[in-house]
């Protein structure tokens, strides 16, 4: 065996070191503005679960008895203008406002990324046209360009859910752009390449894992704004 072959064979090889989720999750919770974030959230996730347990009058049902209440022990939040119990509609409001969240900003995020980083990585005649597209859907105000796919596809909250779904997506497209542009052109990517490495495999394997931090931002930002948006 050669002097170098002894050299090579005698270097420690270094290990990728991976994360396990508890551990992830262990580092987490050190963040106490994390912490309570969880903790709230985790709130509004048992009320949409065990609404029916919690809320303690049916939300929709009207008592002319007690209209516009104040808080008391009977009516927690105190009652609307139909006496309906605040307090219950609150609880049975965080099932639709988190499958509002969950399923525009999921529209948003599996069809606005892949656009994003197809346009991102391609350059060129593909980068010019989808930047075209997306430039014409931000020239239009959000909230009008949901009046106007709700006024194509009718009224109805799925349909509403999908308005705002599809609105979102130039913002979704245009950040995972800007993210694989800054990403594309290091060693790494360079090293994918000329190993033989496919396209597919490069942007979700190698690039798209780099990109991950202001993603994550933008899909925690947005699960807020589709309920906001329904609120107006």
């Amino acid at each position: 065996m050669s002097g170098a072959a002894l050299v090579t064979a005698n270097v420690p090889v270094a290990r990728r070191h991976w994360w396990h989720p508890a551990e992830v999750l262990s580092a987490a919770l050190r963040w106490k503005t994390f912490t309570i974030g969880l903790f709230i959230i985790g709130i509004f996730v048992i009320c949409a679960i065990f609404a029916p347990q919690i809320a303690p009058l049916n939300p929709n049902k009207p008592d002319y008895q007690a209209l516009l209440q104040q808080p008391s022990r009977a009516h927690l939040f105190g009652t609307d203008d139909k006496g309906r119990d605040i307090f219950s509609r609150v609880v049975y409001g965080t099932r639709v406002s988190f499958t509002i969240a969950l399923v525009s900003v999921g529209i948003a995020t599996i069809i606005g990324i892949p656009l994003g980083l197809l346009a991102g990585y391609r350059g060129k005649k593909v980068d010019l046209l989808v930047s075209r597209v997306l430039d014409a859907m931000f020239a239009f105000p959000v909230i009008l360009l949901a009046i106007a796919i709700l006024a194509i596809t009718g009224v109805g909250l799925r349909r509403a859910i999908i308005a705002i779904g599809l609105v979102a997506i130039p913002e979704f497209a245009r950040v995972s752009r800007s993210a694989i542009i800054a990403e594309k052109e290091n060693d790494y990517v360079l090293a994918a390449h000329s190993i033989g490495a496919s396209s597919l495999r490069i942007v979700f394997r190698n690039i798209l894992p780099n990109c991950l931090g202001p993603l994550i931002v933008l899909i925690c930002l947005g699960s807020p704004l589709p309920s906001s948006t329904k609120l107006r």
